[in-house]
């Protein structure tokens, strides 16, 4: 295994020496080809040998009786929280974000998905072990007696990951607490928040969002709503709490760190001559985000005069060829990612624009306007629902995109104050104190009652 990996890691630097190098293109690309090919045979060769299951497989999962939670009985002197990650980041900046500001631990757990294919390409989160299904059971019945909440990730569409949280829920009643972050897409039919077109067109599918693919039994569906009652669910943005009607349901907005997302060095307005940089989170797999409209409308004020260069994932490393790393990690040629340029580039990327365009279907910023904010940028976007009313995003729908678009042009003067309010509402929302604040008084009152 040490030796596929070690092939692994030296196929990877040839092809960051030929990116780097003065070949011709086509050698390049001929000889870049032949790596690739020899690097997916690697990664087949690992993945038969590493062992594990995939966990979305695990059944029978027998009735348990958990006890009173530790913290409350004086087991502990912290909250203790497991979260069950489906190999994002957000569980765990909340984790250090509970622990940084509240008091309180949480542990993330990979519960979701086969652990071998991420283990390949490591994420943000760390896996504790590889797990069989029996070992899967077994820790879960452990940890239902250790832990004071369990907070899984979202509404799966995998019958048995379904099966297990259905489980949990029985087992710990509130104190399993379900957090939503995208399938209930797939769930419903909801033309006010996702048209089926997009739907469709995005996932290239004539596939209806239906309940029926949901195969859990704690939430029902009653008319266009996931009925909560009486658990308690948070929602990652508000146009996925669209979905719910309950009692005790809660945005928990992202984190982003403001020491990484600081503001940028260059002026609020771009000096004469420059071109208006304007960012679009555009990319060959973005979904439900309207982009392409987007980029239609940009192309259409820049060719009737307007000084506009845009900016998106796919074509940063031309506009910006002194961060060459944008498109030679070994995260942006792997076949499944979903987005070309690397989190960790995305800081600077932001301080180089002037503003941002976020989507324009389903109502709301997403975590591109989120990091533009933190970065002092101007952000233009939807602002739809109630949680976002105090957001000083510049408000557009698809039908007036354009025109609007226009309007904010004319007002580039206040550029640098809509940049510094975006900042500003960011710290106030999305910063890890104010969320794991937001997550903590939940914990807290559940388990007190």
């Amino acid at each position: 295994m040490h030796g596929n990996l070690k092939k692994h890691r030296s196929y990877w630097g040839k092809i960051k020496s030929l990116l780097k190098g003065g070949k011709k293109r086509a050698h390049t690309e001929k000889r870049i080809h032949a790596l690739e090919n020899q690097l997916k045979a690697v990664k087949k060769e690992f993945n038969r040998r590493c062992p594990g299951d995939d966990l979305t497989r695990t059944t029978g999962w027998k009735p348990i009786t958990a006890g009173p939670p530790p913290f409350i009985i004086g087991k502990r002197e912290r909250i203790r929280v497991l979260f069950l990650n489906s190999m994002g980041g957000s569980m765990a900046r909340l984790s250090k974000a509970l622990l940084s500001y509240e008091d309180i631990d949480a542990d993330c757990v990979i519960g979701a998905y086969s652990p071998r294919s991420h283990l390949f390409y490591p994420h943000e989160t760390n896996a504790h072990g590889v797990l069989t299904h029996e070992e899967w059971r077994d820790y879960l019945a452990w940890a239902v007696q250790n832990y004071d909440i369990v907070q899984s990730t979202t509404l799966p569409l995998a019958g048995e990951v379904a099966a297990c949280y259905d489980w949990l829920t029985e087992t710990l009643g509130r104190r399993h607490i379900w957090r939503e972050t995208g399938f209930v897409h797939h769930y419903l039919l909801r033309e006010d928040v996702l048209p089926l077109h997009y739907y469709q067109d995005d996932l290239k599918t004539k596939n209806v969002p239906d309940p029926s693919r949901f195969q859990g039994k704690t939430f029902p569906v009653v008319e266009n709503h996931f009925q909560t009652d009486p658990q308690v669910l948070f929602y990652s943005s508000p146009e996925k709490g669209a979905y719910f009607q309950g009692s005790d349901i809660h945005w928990l907005p992202s984190i982003r760190e403001p020491d990484v997302f600081h503001p940028g060095r260059e002026a609020a307005s771009p000096p004469d001559g420059r071109p208006i940089r304007v960012y679009v989170p555009y990319h060959k797999k973005a979904m439900w985000k309207g982009l392409e409209t987007v980029l239609d409308v940009l192309e259409e004020i820049r060719r009737e005069g307007a000084n506009l260069q845009v900016v998106t994932a796919d074509n940063a490393r031309e506009i910006f060829p002194d961060l060459v790393e944008i498109g030679n990690s070994a995260e942006t040629a792997k076949p499944a990612r979903a987005y070309p340029v690397p989190n960790y580039h995305m800081p600077e990327l932001f301080r180089r624009v002037d503003f941002v365009v976020d989507q324009i279907v389903m109502g709301s910023y997403g975590n591109t306007g989120i990091e533009a904010m933190f970065t002092g940028k101007p952000v233009i976007g939807q602002k739809r629902y109630a949680e976002l009313e105090e957001a000083p995003i510049w408000p557009v729908e698809a039908d007036n995109l354009k025109t609007r678009i226009l309007e904010f042009l004319e007002r580039r003067d206040e550029w640098a104050r809509f940049g510094q309010e975006g900042l500003e509402y960011a710290m106030r929302v999305h910063s890890p104190r104010a969320v794991a604040k937001i997550a903590a008084d939940v914990y807290r009152r559940v388990l007190n009652e």
